[in-house]
C-alpha cells in the first residue's frame, strides 16, 4: 500500500515537473521573441553578449550627448538617387526615423501623424520619412506599400542604409523623432510620437527653449510678484509651494534685467524690496509669510547686480544700489572678508566665507558705488586661488567655505551645484583652473556629474544622481570658459530632463508629485542665453 502511496506521489511530482519546465519553455520562448522580434526595439543596438536584461523605457530614449552638433549623412531619394542630409538644411527640419514592420508606427502614421504634420508645416517646418533600408529586410518598396496603407501622402520618403544616419544621431528605437535648426544641428530627439499639440510644444521645446521655460514659470508668479523656490507637479496641476527664497527671487530681477523684461523685472524688486528687504539687507527666505532672520550675501550680491544692469537699461535705481551695498557691507564683511549671512536685527552674523558666495565680478562692480568694495573683490579673489581652495587632486573642486579668523578651508564633501556656481564665478573673473574644467570634461566625458562628491574623487553615498542644477551651471561655466564640450553636452543633460510636451511643457521638474525646485528653470534661463549663437 505504501509502495503504491510512492508510486502515485512521484508519478505526481514527475507531471509537475514536466508541466513547470514546459511552461519555462514557453515563458523563454516568448521573452526572447519579445526581445529579439519587438517591432521598436533595433537588436543590433540594443542586445549585448553579456547581458539579457529586460529593456527599460530609458534604454530606448535617444541619447542626448549627440544632441546640439552639426549632422550630416547619406540618405536615397525616391529614385534611388543619393541625397545628403545637409541638402534639407535652410528650415527647420523634421526626420521621423520608422520601419514598414513596426506596429508602433504603423499605428502613428495611420493615427496621428498627419495632423502633426499640418501642424509642424504652419510652423515652417519640413517633415521628412526615413525609413531604415536593410534592417529586418526593410525595403523602399516595403516603405511605400506601407505608407500607401496607411493614406500617407505628398511626404517625402527618404531610406537610410543600413540605419547607419539612425546610429549615428543616437537613437535607439523606432519611431523617434529628430529635430534640426536650419543650419542641420540637431536640436533634440525623442521616441515619443506626438500629436497636433505636442507637436508645437516640441518644436517651442527645440526652437524656443527660454520662451517655454518662461510660459511655465509664470503659472508660478503669484500676484504680489513672489516666486516660490518650489512646486510640485500632480493631477495635470502645478502647485507652488509656500516658501520664497532671495535666491530665486534675485535669480528672477537678473534674468529680467538681462532680457529688458520691464514688467517681471518691476514686480519681483517690488516684491524683495517690499516684503524681503529688512534694514537694506534681504531675509533669504519668507515661508508661510514669515521672514527668517537673516540674509544671504550672496542673494543679496545677485540682487545688486540686477539693480545695476537694470539702472544700465532703464536708469532710476542707482540711490537703491549704493543704499544696499553700503547695508551689506556693514552687515558681512569683516577684515574685506563677505561673510555667509548676518542676522538683519544686526545681533550678529557668520564668521565663514561660503565660496559660491564670491560672485568677485559683481563685487568689483560694486566698488564703483562704494570704493571699500575693491579691497573685498581682492580678497575674494585671493581666496579663490589659493592653492588650498580645491579639495584634492583626485577631486579638483573648491572646497565649501573658509573660516578667516583660522584661516582654514574647510574638508566637507563637495555638493556639486555649490562647487559649479564657484567655478563659475572663478570663471567670469578668468581665475577657473584647467585641472578643474579638465575633470568636468572627463566626467561628463564618461556619461555623468554626480550631485556629490568626497575629497578622494569617489561620488558621496546615496548621492549617485545628476542635479538638474549643476548642468544648468556648468553650460554656464563652458561657455564663459570657452570649454565648448563641456557646455554642449552640460546644455543636453539639462534639455534632456526638459518636460517638451504636454500640461507642464518648459518645467525641469518631476511628474512624479516629488518636490521640485525653481531654481532649476532659472538657472537653465541663464544657461540657454549664455549659449545663444
Amino acid at each position: 500500500m505504501k509502495k503504491q502511496s510512492y508510486q502515485r506521489i512521484l508519478a505526481v511530482l514527475i507531471s509537475l515537473m514536466i508541466l513547470l519546465t514546459a511552461g519555462m519553455a514557453i515563458v523563454g520562448a516568448g521573452l526572447l521573441q519579445t526581445r529579439e522580434d519587438s517591432p521598436d526595439i533595433l537588436p543590433e543596438a540594443t542586445d549585448t553578449a553579456d547581458s539579457d536584461e529586460l529593456l527599460m523605457a530609458s534604454d530606448l530614449a535617444p541619447d542626448p550627448a549627440k544632441w546640439f552638433l552639426p549632422y550630416d549623412g547619406d540618405l536615397t531619394d525616391a529614385d534611388g538617387n543619393p541625397v545628403r542630409l545637409s541638402a534639407l538644411c535652410g528650415k527647420t527640419t523634421i526626420l521621423l526615423f520608422w520601419s514598414s514592420w513596426c506596429p508602433d508606427c504603423q499605428v502613428y502614421l495611420a493615427g496621428d501623424f498627419g495632423a502633426a504634420v499640418q501642424t509642424a508645416q504652419a510652423a515652417g517646418a519640413q517633415v521628412v520619412l526615413v525609413c531604415r533600408e536593410g534592417i529586418r529586410g526593410d525595403t523602399r518598396e516595403k516603405a511605400e506599400a506601407e505608407l500607401t496603407e496607411c493614406g500617407i501622402t505628398g511626404i517625402p520618403l527618404y531610406m537610410d542604409a543600413d540605419a547607419a544616419l539612425f546610429h549615428t544621431l543616437g537613437l535607439r528605437s523606432v519611431p523617434s523623432l529628430a529635430v534640426f535648426d536650419s543650419q542641420g544641428q540637431l536640436l533634440r530627439a525623442t521616441a515619443d510620437m506626438p500629436n497636433a499639440d505636442e507637436m508645437a510644444q516640441l518644436l517651442d521645446a527645440a526652437q524656443h527653449p527660454a520662451q517655454q521655460t518662461l510660459a511655465f514659470l509664470n503659472q508660478l508668479i503669484q500676484a504680489d510678484g513672489a516666486i516660490p523656490s518650489t512646486y510640485t507637479l500632480s493631477g495635470g496641476e502645478v502647485h507652488p509651494g509656500d516658501t520664497v527664497l532671495s535666491e530665486t527671487m534675485g535669480q528672477t530681477m537678473l534674468y529680467a534685467a538681462q532680457t529688458e523684461d520691464a514688467a517681471l523685472f518691476s514686480d519681483a524688486w517690488r516684491y524683495v524690496r517690499d516684503k524681503m528687504t529688512v534694514g537694506g539687507i534681504t531675509v533669504w527666505r519668507i515661508q508661510a509669510g514669515e521672514k527668517a532672520a537673516a540674509n544671504a550675501s550672496l542673494d543679496d550680491l545677485r540682487i545688486l547686480r540686477a539693480l545695476m544692469e537694470a539702472d544700465a537699461v532703464w536708469g532710476g535705481y542707482e540711490r537703491e544700489i549704493r543704499e544696499r551695498a553700503a547695508a551689506l557691507y556693514t552687515a558681512c564683511v569683516v577684515d574685506d572678508a563677505l561673510v555667509s549671512f548676518a542676522n538683519v536685527d544686526g545681533s550678529g552674523r557668520g564668521d565663514r566665507v561660503t565660496l559660491c558666495y564670491l560672485d568677485v565680478q559683481t563685487i568689483r562692480a560694486l566698488s564703483a558705488y562704494d570704493v571699500r568694495w575693491t579691497a573685498v573683490a581682492n580678497r575674494s579673489e585671493a581666496i579663490l586661488t589659493d592653492s588650498r581652495a580645491l579639495m584634492s587632486s583626485e577631486l579638483p573642486l573648491y572646497r565649501a567655505s573658509y573660516t578667516p579668523a583660522k584661516d582654514m578651508f574647510s574638508n566637507a564633501a563637495a555638493q556639486m551645484t555649490e562647487a559649479a556656481l564657484t567655478i563659475l564665478h572663478a570663471a567670469q573673473i578668468s581665475a577657473a583652473g584647467e585641472q578643474t574644467l579638465d575633470w568636468l570634461d572627463a566626467q561628463l566625458g564618461a556619461g555623468a556629474i554626480y550631485a556629490q562628491y568626497a575629497s578622494n574623487g569617489q561620488v558621496g553615498y546615496g548621492f549617485r544622481y545628476e542635479a538638474i542644477g549643476s548642468y544648468a551651471v556648468l553650460a554656464q561655466v563652458g561657455a564663459v570658459s570657452g570649454h565648448t564640450e563641456l557646455a554642449r553636452l552640460s546644455l543636453a543633460k539639462l534639455e534632456n530632463r526638459r518636460i517638451a510636451t504636454g500640461t507642464f511643457a518648459g518645467a525641469y521638474g518631476s511628474v512624479k508629485g516629488e518636490t521640485s525646485y525653481t531654481f532649476d528653470e532659472l538657472e537653465a534661463l541663464f544657461a540657454l542665453m549664455a549659449m545663444k549663437p
